[in-house]
């Protein structure tokens, strides 16, 4: 039997507690290392040759390094105790050092714009230059909408000061709200993260209180009032910033540091809103199952009976390494690694982030946290975020620079992962109609969720950011009416919206405020995931060899590129309908095994 690790080991890959002198020693080491690299770069890089760049990129990757541990550090005990004062000041004095070292390198970006779009994309087809060829197409590209840099240093420090306090503003008043809720006659009060797992309770009373409360608080007149006056700031300060560096659209920024054109996205965000009719027949079947005439809004939510099997998680990590093996030694080999090396943190606790995520980096191991529950859905999350750190491992065949690759492919192993996972669990381990149901309605309305509701959210901050970009204010009100009319056409005539429902619960949607249009991506990631696994159930084991080269291939290319690899082209109408199939084939057999 397999000994697995439970609980994070960052005295192994890090250090044992804040108190040890080497933290000190590296933000030393850190600071000289910078110094020298300006001393040696600044005012040079134009008259660098292939040979110095590869210099440059060398140095530059080790300040990263060095940096990215201490940082990682900070970050990975603060959510193993997220109360712990003393960390959160230690933080916050790293985070001001890191500040002004940022500072110290915006030569960089200026010495960019300097060399020109033109040089930098000759450089992008040097030979010896050769695995940073996106890397110069990307700065060549980004350097366009670069100011010089006084102004550029004029808006980091706007960044630091109004940009840091709106976020401050939000994220402390967020983590203050308290919801009321009457459960078996006593009046409770709890935190956010509560009352939105009560929306998932079994027992439908719970979460049509669960729904009500949340809707009381996010319309209460003084948090309607602060909350849409910050996202109001953000949003202006967005298209302002935009109109400086002249962007062509309001989402044009964020297309761009993801390698999609505008056009591209356009059609995503389209054909996904003409897609709402799926989203319609999912929640029409959820309601039969229910066996409700129509869903209420508190009832989206609801688990359905059948899926409670429990798997202690040795059991369910046997599980999903068996899952993992039948697909391709090389990912069996890192998932068990991850699991057995102290790289994955398992159990909540009281002072432990909830949630899940994976944490990657060139330099170090991918760190996997989760809060597992002994459900099959608990499992589904490790093979999501296992997906993350496959492909982490996987791309440290690249170089530094271009380790990296946009939000549009860093979901690709994460989702397949997932689906694999799900269709070996549908004929598996799953043993009941019941289990079949539950488990295909939660994958369902995860992809929904992910893939469409995600749209409906881009679809929201497009309108209110073009207002303000045309000259137009919006009010509280106006942007709920917005949220709400927008709700109806994504759930159509399968989801009951009554009158008193007031549409403010948006402002619960942290993306709006800290990462404009960021939602997007998600749809895009789950659709180009979706569409490669379809590849996988037509071709099999020929597959696996080109997808795993998709993986290594990092952000050494745009996505359109490497996309286009695999036999995928993103601009194709056919694109989006291939990875939408693989849906209504898993609908078709949720509706079928409810009508049964």
């Amino acid at each position: 039997m397999r000994k697995y690790t439970t609980s994070w080991d960052l005295a192994k890959y890090y250090y044992s507690s804040l108190e040890v002198p080497q933290i000190k020693f590296d933000l030393e080491d850190l600071k000289t290392q910078i110094d020298k690299f300006i001393a040696k770069y600044q005012n040079q890089l134009a008259g660098l040759t292939p040979t110095k760049w590869l210099e440059y990129f060398e140095n530059e990757a080790q300040i990263s390094k060095l940096a990215g541990k201490i940082e990682e550090y900070f970050y990975f005990a603060r959510d193993l105790d997220n109360q712990n004062q003393d960390l959160k000041k230690a933080q916050g004095e790293l985070d001001l050092s890191l500040s002004k070292y940022k500072e110290k390198l915006l030569f960089i970006d200026e010495e960019f714009r300097q060399i020109g779009s033109q040089k930098l994309e000759e450089l992008s087809n040097q030979e010896d230059l050769k695995p940073y060829k996106n890397y110069f197409h990307k700065k060549s590209i980004s350097i366009k909408n670069l100011l010089e840099l006084s102004q550029e240093n004029i808006i980091l420090k706007k960044d630091e000061s109004i940009g840091s306090a709106l976020n401050n503003i939000y994220d402390e008043l967020l983590a203050s709200l308290k919801f009321k809720i009457e459960i078996d006659g006593e009046i409770k009060i709890v935190n956010e993260e509560v009352i939105r797992s009560m929306r998932m309770h079994k027992d439908r009373e719970v979460r049509k209180k669960a729904f009500l409360s949340m809707q009381e608080t996010y319309s209460d007149p003084q948090i309607q009032l602060v909350l849409s006056n910050v996202y109001n700031g953000v949003v202006k300060d967005w298209v302002s910033e935009s109109k400086l560096r002249s962007y062509e659209t309001v989402m044009t920024p964020r297309n761009q540091s993801e390698q999609l054109e505008d056009e591209l996205v356009d059609t995503l965000l389209q054909t996904i809103t003409d897609s709402f009719s799926l989203v319609t027949r999912f929640y029409k079947a959820k309601a039969k199952h229910l066996g409700l005439d129509k869903l209420q809004m508190w009832d989206t939510l609801a688990p359905l009976e059948g899926g409670g099997s429990k798997y202690e998680y040795s059991e369910g990590m046997d599980l999903f390494l068996q899952c993992m093996s039948q697909f391709d030694t090389e990912f069996y080999e890192i998932a068990k690694n991850i699991l057995t090396t102290g790289l994955i943190d398992v159990y909540p606790s009281e002072v432990k982030t909830g949630g899940a995520y994976c944490s990657y980096d060139k330099f170090s191991p991918s760190f996997i946290l989760t809060n597992y529950t002994n459900d099959s859905n608990s499992i589904t999350t490790i093979a999501h975020e296992m997906g993350h750190a496959i492909h982490a491992t996987l791309s440290k065949v690249q170089p530094y620079h271009t380790y990296w690759c946009g939000l549009a492919l860093g979901e690709t192993a994460s989702v397949f992962n997932e689906t694999m996972w799900g269709q070996y669990y549908l004929s598996n381990v799953a043993k009941t109609k019941q289990e079949k149901t539950a488990y295909l309605d939660h994958f369902l309305s995860d992809q929904f969720a992910t893939i469409f509701l995600q749209v409906l959210y881009t679809n929201f901050e497009r309108t209110l950011h073009t207002k303000i970009d045309q000259g137009t204010e919006f009010s509280s009100d106006e942007a709920n009416q917005l949220w709400k009319s927008l709700g109806q056409g994504y759930y159509g005539e399968s989801v009951a919206m009554t009158d008193d429902y007031k549409g403010g619960n948006w402002l619960g949607i942290s993306h709006f405020f800290h990462s404009p249009f960021y939602c997007y991506t998600y749809s895009f990631a789950n659709l180009v995931s979706l569409s490669l696994y379809k590849q996988y159930q037509t071709e099999g084991s020929e597959f696996i060899i080109r997808y795993k080269e998709l993986l290594k291939a990092g952000g050494s290319s745009t996505p359109k590129e490497l996309l286009l690899s695999q036999g995928i082209d993103i601009t194709s109408p056919q694109f989006y309908q291939q990875g939408l199939q693989i849906l209504q084939d898993m609908l078709v057999e949720y509706e079928n095994l409810i009508n049964t």
